[in-house]
């Protein structure tokens, strides 16, 4: 599904609930030595999957977003010519603070930027197929480093906003997302086990 219709089937999903989203004033965080990466929480046949170069059907993106990355396509220059060298570790500092305009910034919007900038051409779409492709194919330059985004004076209020979004209690249920993954992770919904909602072992 595109992100136009994720957004607006979660708004039709927010409004049809009839509740205010409002903080949570029980938030709970896990200790650093707690934390747990997304991988951690998928079965062990996924886990295989996962980590099978040639089993894993993400890799098919990984490698359309390789030939993006380094063929000639019509007159853009290609994204080789700039980073031979690749990107490795680069995906595990995003998203991250765009110098020009001090916001923040994620992997697609950066990649985006360097196509408007370097390669005089327009951008990809959200969630397209070759925006995905180049993103997958980035970021699993950094597979296996640890993530290290900037923690500063200049991205703490984008924490903060994160954190706050994390503990607000929202819909019918009147739940924030620290209720399944802080305060219930490694308990099993159904046939799922709640991880702790760190996204570094996604997409699966």
């Amino acid at each position: 599904m595109k992100r136009g219709r994720w957004v607006a089937l979660s708004l039709v999903l927010l409004a049809s609930c009839g509740r205010a989203a409002v903080p949570s004033q029980d938030g709970i965080e896990l200790p650093p030595q707690s934390l747990l990466s997304g991988y951690d929480f998928l079965t062990p046949d996924t886990q295989r999957l996962q980590d099978d170069a040639f089993e894993n059907p993400g890799y098919l993106w990984v490698e359309r977003g390789e030939a993006l990355f380094t063929n000639q396509v019509a007159s853009e220059p290609i994204c080789a010519s700039c980073h031979s060298d690749g990107l490795g570790g680069v995906a595990a500092r995003y998203p991250a603070i765009e110098a020009s305009t001090g916001s923040l910034q994620n992997l697609e919007g950066r990649i985006n930027q360097c196509r408007i900038e370097h390669q005089d051409t327009s951008p990809l779409a959200y969630e397209s197929d070759e925006l995905l492709a180049l993103t997958a194919y980035v970021a699993n330059q950094s597979k296996g480093m640890p993530i290290t985004v900037e923690v500063s004076e200049r991205t703490q209020p984008y924490i903060d906003q994160g954190r706050d979004y994390f503990l607000t209690r929202r819909g019918q249920f009147n739940l924030s997302c620290q209720h399944c993954h802080t305060e219930k992770w490694g308990q099993h919904l159904r046939g799922d086990t709640i991880s702790q909602g760190h996204g570094n072992g996604f997409p699966a």
